[in-house]
């Protein structure tokens, strides 16, 4: 269980993440937001991973994973612009 939460959080969180941020920016900006926050995007990923191996809540949570990650996304942007 460790090995498939953590391989699939990093699939998981990275997959939504670029998926979102490809929309919204340049690719040497998304390179450079996904290194700087590589933590934070795994363990969205790693809660999704967790979140679909709910029976039935598993059929939702590709919508729900878009759009928590597109919150985050915003989030993290709106931070790296603040810092610099």
């Amino acid at each position: 269980p460790v090995i498939f939460y953590t391989l699939n959080g990093y699939l998981l969180g990275r997959e939504y993440f670029e998926m979102v941020a490809n929309r919204r920016l340049d690719a040497n900006g998304v390179v450079v937001l996904k290194k700087s926050y590589r933590l934070k995007i795994w363990l969205v990923g790693a809660v999704l991973a967790f979140i679909m191996t709910v029976p039935v809540l598993n059929l939702v949570t590709p919508v729900l994973a878009t759009a928590a990650m597109l919150h985050i996304f915003e989030k993290l942007r709106a931070r790296a612009a603040l810092s610099g």
